[in-house]
């Protein structure tokens, strides 16, 4: 059994953009890699300025769309992983940050 510390460190990790120490420098801007971008998986996912079904609906998102991942909501215990990510996404000319359920833009479907 993975002691929630080991997926802590991983997930930190992953959300962290840290490559290995051996790996060449990237001429790419620094931004451009430094949280994992994926892609959405739901049909359509609600996009809110909080982590709750509450919170106000500030877009919506579709399969496909790509977003770029800034954190995460862990869930209570006893489950474990995240409720729900927090999330950076451009519509129509703007960039725009918010909370989608964890379900809709997953972090091991990297885009």
């Amino acid at each position: 059994m993975i002691s929630k510390a080991v997926v802590t460190a991983v997930v930190g990790a992953v959300l962290a953009g840290l490559a290995p120490a051996a790996a060449a420098p990237s001429t790419a801007p620094a931004d451009r890699y430094s949280r994992p971008v994926v892609k959405v998986t739901c049909q359509a996912a609600n996009v809110r300025t909080l982590p709750k079904k509450s919170a106000r609906l500030i877009a919506v998102v579709y399969r496909g769309e790509k977003v770029k991942v800034l954190g995460g909501l862990e869930r209570k215990p006893p489950t474990r992983g995240f409720s729900h990510l927090k999330i950076q996404f451009r519509k129509h000319g703007k960039t725009l940050t918010g909370w989608v359920v964890f379900e809709c833009a997953h972090l091991y479907q990297k885009y």
